[in-house]
């Protein structure tokens, strides 16, 4: 039998690795657990974002400006709240959009199962921590 195919491949791992992969799991989901949830304002219009694009609107997202006015005024810069900016095709959020893109499945099934997420946005947008 050839030395070569006894040897050990690179990727097997021994107990003594699972144990340290399983145990970082467990640590770090235990500091999840005992820290505060905070939502950062930088993703305060990221509801409004995927709405756009569930809408069509390819993000755009002026449809929803008195809402962002009004709830946004301690914020406002230039007339908009610093997470947006105006350009000459409309109003978009200044941060990457994956986040909305990934929640415009949630937006879709809410809207069909009749939930009332896109008339809230009329209203209201996700609150910075206080």
């Amino acid at each position: 039998m050839d030395g070569a195919a006894t040897k050990p491949s690179d990727h097997d791992f021994g107990w003594a690795e699972l144990g340290v992969a399983a145990l970082i799991v467990v640590v770090t989901f235990l500091i999840y657990l005992v820290s505060p949830i905070v939502t950062s304002s930088d993703a305060m219009f990221a509801m409004h974002v995927a709405a756009s694009f569930y809408k069509g609107l390819h993000g755009e997202v002026s449809t929803w400006l008195p809402a962002i006015k009004a709830t946004s005024a301690y914020q406002l810069v230039g007339g908009l709240p610093y997470q947006l900016v105006t350009t000459p095709t409309g109003i978009y959020s200044q941060y990457p959009i994956g986040t909305p893109l990934m929640v415009v499945p949630y937006v879709a099934l809410n809207d069909a199962l009749g939930g009332n997420l896109l008339a809230s946005l009329e209203h209201t947008t996700i609150s910075p921590p206080s």
